[in-house]
């Protein structure tokens, strides 16, 4: 009898891990987020697709990185302006990738966040002000408007009241052209300004 109840014991805690094991692997999965298609895209891509040339687009700011699966939004509206972009969702980000996006998510929008996306070649920035705090979203405008040298204001997009806009950080775009920076010209360190005297030179082997 004993042997029996081991036995039975034995058979249930075999049984009882065969199902409690796989579920050290159970992971909840995000809740979805429903994407507007349509008719309902943002009204800036569409408008986009009317600008004329081909140069690359940036969206900023950037989402953060706890949110980089929506990095596959940048690429999915480009569908409707098929433009190039510099973001995307991969499954590999290549190191300048990863520091582009640190340099800009951290300084974006100041001049030298500009003068990169100029060297990039990028063309046209689209900014999202809602992805900036609320408390943050006047001062970094401001920023914007005090580089009217670097950035030509295309168009604005009213703040539109709706909940998957809102939770997407869509509404109240603002699009800018950037000017082609102005050309600097650097002197090396070590480059001669008149030519070196050749007399008294002697070559031994």
């Amino acid at each position: 009898d004993r042997l029996d109840r081991l036995g039975k014991t034995t058979s249930r805690a075999t049984v009882a891990l065969l199902v409690l094991l796989p579920l050290e692997h159970y992971r909840s999965l995000p809740a979805p987020v429903r994407i507007p298609t349509g008719n309902e895209i943002p009204p800036v891509y569409t408008y986009l697709a009317t600008l004329e040339g081909d140069g690359p687009v940036v969206e900023l700011p950037l989402y953060p990185r706890v949110r980089l699966r929506y990095y596959a939004l940048y690429m999915f509206y480009s569908t409707f302006h098929w433009k190039p972009i510099l973001f995307g969702r991969t499954s590999f980000y290549p190191p300048v990738s990863e520091y582009l996006a640190w340099q800009l998510g951290r300084f974006f929008p100041d001049a030298d966040s500009i003068a990169l996306l100029q060297s990039l070649g990028v063309k046209t920035l689209v900014v999202h002000p809602r992805l900036w705090p609320p408390e943050e979203r006047a001062a970094k405008l401001a920023q914007l408007r005090a580089l009217p040298r670097r950035l030509r204001l295309l168009r604005r997009f009213p703040m539109e009241d709706r909940e998957d806009y809102e939770r997407l950080g869509f509404g109240g775009e603002v699009v800018f052209r950037l000017e082609a920076g102005e050309e600097r010209g650097f002197d090396p360190a070590c480059t001669p300004r008149d030519e070196i005297e050749r007399q008294g030179w002697s070559i031994e082997g």
